[in-house]
């Protein structure tokens, strides 16, 4: 899949159930489109924690 700029591949965590940029329903993502709030980094290893 080639994307444009501005848009993301989003993979969800469970491969033979998740419905994500896989489906032609989902596709890909849009930066605007996406919402949320980052509370722990997990990679890369040296910066592990939480967010303050």
């Amino acid at each position: 899949m080639v994307l444009p700029a501005g848009y993301y591949f989003l993979m969800g965590d469970n491969r033979e159930e998740s419905r994500d940029s896989r489906y032609s329903s989902v596709g890909a993502i849009a930066f605007g489109d996406i919402q949320g709030k980052v509370i722990v980094i997990v990679y890369p290893f040296d910066d592990l924690g939480l967010i303050k």
